[in-house]
């Protein structure tokens, strides 16, 4: 999944034209700029991060078949149907959501970062070049980059606290208040900065789409076993299992007893943060569901 998103997002750059960009900031035509970048991003897409979370939902299926198979009387046959009609519109409405959601956030940070640059009077050239390369990030990050760029330039010492910063420049860093640094260094140092963000961001969605997506296929497993007669839903009981270990957040940790019974196939889960049908639900809250 991580993989897929980083390469959904160098289809995405490669599919911006720069030098069309830069003729309509130059001719001060932003929002035509702007319209350049969201054709690009729809070119694109998000397909190799939507089919490898596709695949994903499948293996979380079959991994519940094979699960339920173990316990469950040898006359009752579960198999996860990838061409079930209600599975199949479930995968496609989930691929849809993920499209739709990262398309209208990616277009949403290449618009600040557009109005950022005009604002700050940067040049068509490095406008058009930081908005290609904000595609990936969030606004937090892309705001991030933004400022260890400016640390850089007025040789701020801060710039050497950045977690993320490549610590093979920190001498330059380190010098910077009395020795500026060229542009060319600038420029290395902030593309570095950025990158390891876009990995960062392109972990961050492979933990919370993973847990999603294998979780879904488990739920949709035993939907189909009540469409396919194997059982009824009465007969199917959900227990949230944690793990009890320093990662898990705390108000999960509640879970169990605020569902001592257990639920129902199609009963969420209460927590403290809200209902949730499963870890990583997305229709739960962010801080309730992200890096699950």
């Amino acid at each position: 999944i991580a993989e897929g998103f980083l390469e959904a997002v160098a289809r995405a750059r490669s599919e911006v034209d720069l030098d069309a960009i830069i003729e309509l900031l130059r001719a001060g035509r932003t929002g035509a700029a702007q319209q350049v970048i969201n054709d690009a991003i729809d070119r694109a897409g998000f397909g190799p991060l939507t089919s490898a979370t596709r695949d994903a939902v499948i293996q979380g299926g079959a991994l519940a078949a094979r699960a339920a198979s173990e316990f469950l009387p040898r006359r009752l046959e579960v198999v996860f149907d990838v061409v079930n009609p209600s599975t199949a519109e479930f995968l496609r409405s989930y691929q849809m959501t993920q499209i739709r959601e990262l398309t209208r956030e990616t277009r949403f940070v290449v618009r600040q970062a557009l109005i950022d640059g005009i604002n700050a009077g940067r040049n068509p050239l490095d406008t058009a070049r930081d908005v290609r390369a904000a595609i990936g990030l969030t606004r937090r990050q892309d705001l991030a980059v933004r400022n260890y760029r400016r640390m850089l330039e007025e040789g701020d010492s801060e710039a050497l606290r950045r977690e993320l910063r490549d610590r093979r420049f920190d001498a330059a860093a380190r010098r910077a208040a009395e020795e500026p640094l060229s542009r060319a260094q600038i420029e290395k140092m902030v593309g570095r900065y950025r990158e390891r963000y876009l990995k960062y961001r392109s972990e961050t969605i492979a933990r919370t789409e993973s847990i999603r997506a294998v979780q879904a296929g488990q739920q949709e497993l035993w939907r189909q076993g009540v469409q396919d007669g194997v059982f009824q839903a009465a007969q199917v009981s959900r227990a949230w299992i944690y793990t009890a270990d320093s990662k898990v957040r705390d108000w999960h940790a509640s879970i169990p007893d605020l569902n001592p019974d257990g639920v129902g196939l199609e009963e969420p889960f209460e927590t403290e943060l809200g209902p949730l049908m499963y870890p990583g639900d997305p229709a739960g809250a962010p801080e309730n569901v992200i890096t699950c």
